[in-house]
């Protein structure tokens, strides 16, 4: 990764450094034992014009959109472009090397990549972030079989670099992520990660829908959302491997 950008500004006559991208030292970032690395931040969007608010898709199958990000810097208010795009072949190493940073080298090992193992990714959902061409985001989705769902997903593993960690490029990510696959006909999503988090985009413990995990994780760190209205209303039972494709 390149070192942070820096920009130079004026306050009382004398120059300021002022960091636009501490993550790491300011403690935005966080490692955590599930599929998601980032934290929350206030940011200011420019609406994605390849999917619209309800979902549909207009046009392009791989958007390509430029997202404002601020970020309050006092006294400053900074600006910068972040671009996010379908995930492309070549970005296969660099979400590897992002991941690595962001779970630490033992994330293979987590119960959720048992669920992905030999499973092709769901490509028109899988997205990355960049800054001036350099990537600072990812996100996947994989098929999950779901009880009760007719398509059902799973989200993860979701990262953003720790140098840009509080821009809010996450909750960019889910929201594209999760307004495609509701535009491509899943009616449900399942994933690991906290709950004050991932609720905000609307999931709910999985246990509400009486939805189990194949392996011993904590309760209220499986969640589960419903893309259509009373997809899950019929959901109980193992969540299990898509298959093999």
């Amino acid at each position: 990764m390149r070192p942070r950008p820096r920009l130079n500004a004026k306050r009382n006559g004398s120059p300021a450094i002022i960091l636009l991208a501490c993550g790491a030292a300011c403690g935005y970032f966080q490692r955590r034992d599930d599929d998601t690395a980032q934290s929350a931040t206030t940011t200011r969007l420019r609406a994605h014009p390849g999917i619209a608010p309800s979902g549909e898709i207009r046009g392009a199958n791989a958007p390509h959109f430029p997202t404002v990000l601020t970020r309050h810097i006092a006294p400053l208010k900074v600006r910068i472009m972040i671009e996010i795009t379908c995930e492309g072949p070549a970005d296969g190493p660099l979400i590897e090397t992002l991941l690595d940073i962001a779970f630490g080298p033992g994330r293979h090992a987590r119960p959720s990549y048992a669920l992905r193992d030999g499973i092709a990714r769901a490509p028109e959902l899988c997205f990355v972030a960049r800054q001036n061409n350099e990537l600072v985001g990812t996100i996947r989705f994989w098929p999950l079989r779901i009880p009760g769902a007719r398509r059902g997903l799973l989200l993860g593993p979701i990262a953003v670099h720790p140098d840009y960690g509080s821009l809010g490029i996450g909750s960019r990510l889910i929201s594209e992520g999760l307004n495609a696959a509701r535009a491509h006909g899943h009616d449900a999503v399942t994933a690991i990660g906290a709950a004050h988090y991932l609720s905000r985009f609307g999931f709910r413990p999985a246990h509400e829908f009486s939805l189990q995990f194949p392996a011993e994780i904590a309760r209220d760190r499986f969640l589960a959302l419903e893309l259509t209205p009373g997809a899950l209303d019929q959901a109980g039972g193992l969540i299990t491997k898509a298959s093999g494709n």
